[in-house]
């Protein structure tokens, strides 16, 4: 999607400093809910199902390996709760104190994305993993139930090799699967190598035309167009005045 537009000027750090980080994926792209988490498929069955429900409840939260854990859907949530005392690493007090604004956050994400259904246009759903077929076909169903006739979604699952093969071919046209090489990751600093193989994962997205589809999420990344001012155009500073408010 960035190389598309920049072509050679593309910088492949700035790239990633763009996309993968909180403070500036958050102002150039929309964010959602299972961004900066990670959710097993089956908390995203539950989640699309019930619309969220029981899912970041205070007593469910638990302390795993320095972050919080929903110890009910197994989801990892480590850039919501952060240690007051990076020495003594997370506590229960951190949590207790940082809930009720991490809640809201969480609230309003998911609602959110349960609107996204609503929006006009062509989007693709992305899940790392190739999972049991029953529960792909209740998420389909359930993405296919809020979705407006102007939204047209696929889903595209991608597994690797040691993933069980599931009978996909019956889930009908908006589910698509493929599968990385492996997990190996080379030439990547240590802290980099979660976001898996650039070619392998280039790869696999090779078959869509990915970009965002809100404007100002367009123009955050974009050069801005030369637009002549005319009577023809009203708004135009208010839209421009917008652009970078996320």
């Amino acid at each position: 999607m960035y190389f598309a537009k920049y072509g050679a000027r593309g910088d492949l750090h700035e790239c990633r400093r763009t996309l993968l980080t909180p403070d500036r994926g958050s102002s150039t792209y929309e964010r959602h809910v299972f961004d900066w988490a990670i959710t097993p498929f089956t908390a995203v069955r539950h989640a699309l199902t019930t619309g969220f429900e029981g899912m970041y409840e205070r007593a469910d939260l638990v302390i795993d390996q320095g972050e919080a854990v929903n110890r009910v859907h197994k989801t990892r949530h480590p850039h919501d709760f952060h240690a007051s005392d990076p020495a003594a690493g997370l506590t229960e007090w951190d949590v207790d104190t940082q809930y009720e604004r991490a809640r809201g956050k969480f609230d309003h994400l998911a609602r959110r994305f349960m609107a996204l259904g609503e929006r006009p246009g062509r989007y693709l759903y992305v899940f790392e993993g190739l999972p049991y077929h029953g529960h792909v076909q209740e998420v389909l169903e359930a993405l296919e139930a809020r979705a407006a006739a102007e939204h047209d979604f696929r889903l595209l699952l991608v597994g690797y090799p040691e993933d069980e093969d599931q009978p996909y071919g019956a889930l009908g046209d908006r589910l698509a699967w493929t599968r990385l090489p492996g997990h190996a990751v080379t030439g990547k600093d240590a802290a980099d190598v979660w976001e898996g193989d650039d070619a392998a994962w280039d790869d696999a997205l090779s078959p869509y035309r990915l970009w965002p589809h809100d404007e100002r999420m367009v123009r955050c990344i974009d050069e801005p167009d030369a637009v002549e001012q005319t009577a023809e155009a009203p708004g135009l500073f208010g839209r421009l005045s917008g652009l970078f408010r996320r």
